[in-house]
Formats: structure tokens, C-alpha cells, sequence
């Protein structure tokens, strides 16, 4: 279906997209408890900054790639859903420029007029599944969230960083002891394990 594998292909770019936002961070500026990780610092008592690959993030949150697989899971449902109420849509115009020029003015018009009935149908469920794939994509993007800002405090709190930058957008070249990204994806993945567990995997 042409319009709904639009409306579809958009809102899973919109989710995944939306999913990933950059923090900036203002916090206590003590030492890091983190071990081997050292912030980058402007010179005494300058900012402590942090990065993290955005790309990796996306691929490595477990918890976050199974909210993802089950909201797009529910997106094909609905999309396959207008897909059909469309392709049902087309072959009754079909039928009516099939029969048109057979019937007389009552009975095409009675015709016309039942098309026209069933196209408002397909519009409004047109519109409820957009609602609903929103909903959806928002209660998402919530829950991935609140995650972020969770472990993202608790790593300012730990490391004592100022500034957390995403590498892709933020910067050309960033000294590799900064990084934080595997850091935060362990804190995710062991504050947020997926709900299914790994039964699945091997």
C-alpha cells in the first residue's frame, strides 16, 4: 500500500531517529570514580568533557533494541491492516466504473454514494492508525528516554564530566580516553535488560 508504506517507512525513521538525543550536563566536578576513564579537561579547573558514539548506543542497548523490533513489529501490523482496507477501496472503484455506465441515474448515484461512505471509512482509519502508530512511537520514545537521563546522572555523578557530546555531530576528532560509550551501554543494559531475556539468542 503506497501511502501507508510511506506513512510506515516515515514514523520507523521518525522512532529510531527520535529515540537518541544529546545531553548536555551540568554537575558536581569531582574526581571520577570510574576507574580508567579520565575526563578531558581545559586546563585546571577547567570543564570536564565526556562523548559518546551515538551509532553504538543504537546498537547495543538491548533493552532498547527490543522496544524497537516490537514497536516497528507493530507498526507492519497496521500498515498491513490499510494496506488491505486501500486494496479493498480500489476494487470497489473498479466495480463502480465497471457498472457506471450500466445503471440508471438512482442506481448510480445509490453507488456513489455508498463509494464515497466506504472512502470516509478508509480516511478515518487512515487517521486512527496514525494516531496510534504516534502513541505507540511516543510511549517508546519515552521509556528510551527516561533511560538516557537515568544513566546519564549516574555516570555525571560517578565521573564528575560537565559536557557529554555525541561524537557524530559534535565533533571531528575527540581523544579516545573521553569515550564513555561502552561505559553507558553497560550501565544501560544492566539497569534496563530487555524483558524477554536472551532466550532467543544462541
Amino acid at each position: 500500500m503506497k501511502n501507508g508504506n510511506l506513512i510506515f517507512q516515515t514514523l520507523i525513521g521518525l522512532a529510531v531517529a527520535a529515540l537518541f538525543v544529546l545531553h548536555f550536563m551540568d554537575g558536581d566536578k569531582g574526581s571520577s570514580k570510574g576507574g580508567s576513564m579520565q575526563m578531558a579537561s581545559h586546563g585546571e579547573g577547567g570543564p570536564k568533557i565526556a562523548f559518546i558514539y551515538v551509532d553504538s548506543l543504537m546498537t547495543l542497548w538491548d533493552y532498547q533494541n527490543e522496544l524497537s523490533a516490537d514497536l516497528q513489529a507493530r507498526m507492519r501490523v497496521e500498515n498491513e491492516r490499510l494496506s488491505r482496507a486501500e486494496d479493498n477501496l480500489m476494487q470497489e472503484q473498479q466495480i463502480l466504473r465497471q457498472y457506471a455506465p450500466s445503471l440508471d441515474e438512482a442506481a448510480l448515484n445509490n453507488a456513489r454514494n455508498d463509494y464515497m461512505q466506504k472512502e470516509q471509512n478508509y480516511v478515518r482509519l487512515n487517521q486512527a492508525i496514525q494516531a496510534k502508530v504516534k502513541d505507540d512511537r511516543d510511549s517508546v520514545q519515552a521509556i528510551v528516554q527516561a533511560g538516557y537521563d537515568a544513566v546519564i546522572a549516574e555516570m555525571q555523578k560517578d565521573m564528575g564530566f560537565d559536557y557529554l557530546l555525541q561524537y557524530e555531530t559534535s565533533m571531528v576528532y575527540a581523544d579516545s580516553t573521553t569515550d564513555v560509550t561502552m561505559e553507558m551501554v553497560r550501565r544501560l543494559n544492566e539497569m534496563y535488560p530487555p524483558l524477554k531475556g536472551n532466550d532467543s539468542e544462541e
